[in-house]
């Protein structure tokens, strides 16, 4: 006997016992042709019983193809394996000319053959299934199941597999018969069947990444087993919120060299007007935190270092985030993060509203990620205490990179101040209504939303009535002549014309009088108007403005300190005197 057969020797079966038991292998012993030989009946002794029993002997013919290599393998995978749904093998017999295989003859049952293969055909793998294992049995597991036996079912020999390959088949399924419920979910919704024989297995194949929904998810897990899900942009099912346009036109596959890499075949959606998205997550890590990122490019990469804030609301939170170019991956492609959050189940779901877009962004999907642990980035002294205040995460490699994000501007405060550098380094800070608003104790602020402003909650409408503001800024450059403005919406004067607003400083006697009149542009919509100017020492400076009752109703983003951008002809430059609080809680006067 072959040394590959060592251990199964007590299952060999003499050739002579089998030819005594078949007559010889007589014509009217075959009860069934096979794909590689006939199969006889007849009554033997053998391991399993004490005495004689009737058995069904399957004879191979080598002409059909099957080896010593094929038979031994056989032979080594049948005898492993006792279930009532399987035949099992009693034993064998190898000689020069002959392979032998002899099975129960008891456990042939007869199978209606049209129905089953009629029911798989037309996918109703419930109908050849028993009905009390229904619920336990893995979906994937089924389909391995019954494509296997589907294939046995064939006409033509070579078009049915050999019985290692359907013994194979059926352990790969009985291992994923045991998978932990919610991997056996993943394995169902997998778009391609997920072959594993364990759970480590299975688990390798899921940190590649795996498609599923139809082709709607990317799952995959990270070192750390926890799960990353990518939900395509076209399952979130984007609605346009004012406009209503068939859906298909904005959605697309990219075109030219733009490849999809976190999103593979999938088509993106074009986002510039106002729309609605929800997102489901199915397969998330119980009780540990996570980010949801945006991912997106420009539609034309020279709008990559335009200023142009993304603003959406969730879960009714308003919120902005500020694109910086440093954010690009090398593929072109942007990873915005949107919310954080700490998932209680594997499930999670969420609507957006995206606000109206100036330069048009190519939406690729929405990715749950597990977060990170805070990165560390380069200290610069001259700018570190500004870093540790911001609201959005920074990212940059070297003191360049966090100039250019400080030129574009970053959020501090939670979102309710604003700094940026001008194009001389020179400090800019803005305050916004929401948070230098002192409250009235007769009416309740009213903000509106506004894709210009640099805030998420909007612009303060003052209805006409008196408002007082106190701010506070520690972020001025020093020995410079600074202006304090009053930041407006640019549109509203143009529909109401122009006015005068009277305000007062605490601690004045006097009112002054700024003409609406000399309005200058901040962005394409916001303007300001001086209030007045001052010289900076580089400390904390404290405001506080009171703004008269007024004929029109402004619509206010905040007070914005920033550095004189020309100094006037002296014939036009007013003398003012104002009174600041400073940080030592002293009033102090200057003349400019």
């Amino acid at each position: 006997m072959a040394s590959s057969m060592e251990g199964f020797e007590h299952l060999e079966i003499q050739l002579e016992e089998i030819k005594l038991a078949t007559n010889n292998f007589n014509e009217e012993n075959v009860i069934g042709h096979g794909g590689f030989g006939k199969v006889y009946k007849g009554e033997l002794s053998h391991s399993h019983t004490e005495g004689k029993s009737m058995v069904a002997l399957k004879r191979l013919d080598r002409k059909h193809g099957q080896g010593d290599a094929e038979f031994h393998k056989e032979v080594r995978m049948l005898s492993r394996y006792r279930h009532e749904n399987i035949i099992s093998l009693l034993g064998f017999s190898h000689g020069r000319d002959e392979m032998i295989l002899v099975y129960d003859k008891g456990q042939l049952k007869v199978i209606h053959v049209p129905m089953w293969k009629e029911s798989y055909e037309e996918k109703k793998l419930d109908r050849i299934i028993l009905e009390d294992i229904k619920q336990q049995m893995n979906l994937r597991s089924l389909e391995t199941f019954s494509g296997i036996a589907y294939q046995c079912l064939k006409r033509l020999r070579k078009e049915r597999p050999t019985m290692s390959l359907v013994v194979e088949k059926l352990e790969i399924a009985l291992q994923m018969q045991v998978l932990p419920k919610e991997y056996i979910e993943i394995a169902n919704a997998a778009v391609d069947p997920l072959l594993c024989r364990s759970l480590e297995e299975f688990k390798k194949l899921l940190s590649k990444g795996v498609l599923l929904n139809g082709g709607k998810t990317w799952l995959s897990v990270n070192e750390k087993g926890e799960h990353i899900e990518r939900i395509y942009i076209e399952a979130c099912n984007p609605q346009l919120t004012y406009f209503s346009i068939n859906q298909e036109e904005l959605l697309r596959h990219p075109t030219g060299d733009i490849v999809n890499s976190r999103f593979p075949g999938g088509r993106c959606y074009y986002y510039d007007d106002a729309f609605k998205a929800r997102v489901r997550g199915e397969y998330l890590t119980p009780h540990i935190s996570y980010t949801l990122n945006l991912i997106f490019r420009y539609r034309y990469e020279s709008n990559v270092n335009e200023y142009n804030p993304l603003r959406y609301e969730v879960d009714r939170e308003s919120k902005v985030f500020i694109i910086y170019p440093s954010y690009m991956r090398e593929d072109g492609w942007f990873i915005a993060p949107l919310y954080h959050f700490t998932t209680q189940h594997t499930t999670a779901d969420l609507q957006f509203h995206f606000e109206y877009r100036q330069f048009t962004l190519v939406v690729a999907g929405i990715e749950f990620q597990p977060s990170e642990e805070k990165v560390e980035l380069p200290v610069f002294e001259e700018y570190q205490h500004i870093v540790d205040g911001v609201s959005q995460s920074l990212f940059y490699t070297s003191l360049q990179e966090l100039k250019q994000i400080l030129s574009k501007g970053i959020h501090l405060k939670d979102y309710k101040t604003w700094f940026s550098l001008n194009e001389k380094g020179q400090h800019c800070h803005m305050i916004s209504m929401e948070d230098c608003l002192i409250p009235s104790e007769d009416s309740t602020p009213q903000y509106v939303s506004n894709r210009y402003s640099r805030f998420p909650a909007g612009l303060y409408q003052t209805n006409y009535e008196e408002f007082t503001t106190h701010v506070k800024t520690q972020f001025l450059s020093p020995s410079i002549i600074y202006t304090v403005n009053l930041v407006c919406d640019f549109s509203v004067y143009h529909e109401q014309g122009y006015g005068k607003l009277k305000y007062k400083l605490r601690g004045e006697t006097t009112t002054s009088t700024v003409n609406l009149a000399n309005l200058r542009k901040v962005d394409d919509w916001l303007c300001r108007v001086e209030l007045f100017q001052f010289t900076s020492d580089g400390s904390i400076v404290e405001l506080e403005i009171t703004f008269d009752y007024h004929g029109f109703n402004l619509e206010v983003e905040g007070i914005l300190f920033q550095p004189l951008e020309k100094v006037e002809d002296n014939t036009e430059k007013r003398t003012m005197k104002k009174y600041i609080y400073s940080s030592i809680g002293k009033w102090f006067r200057f003349n400019n």
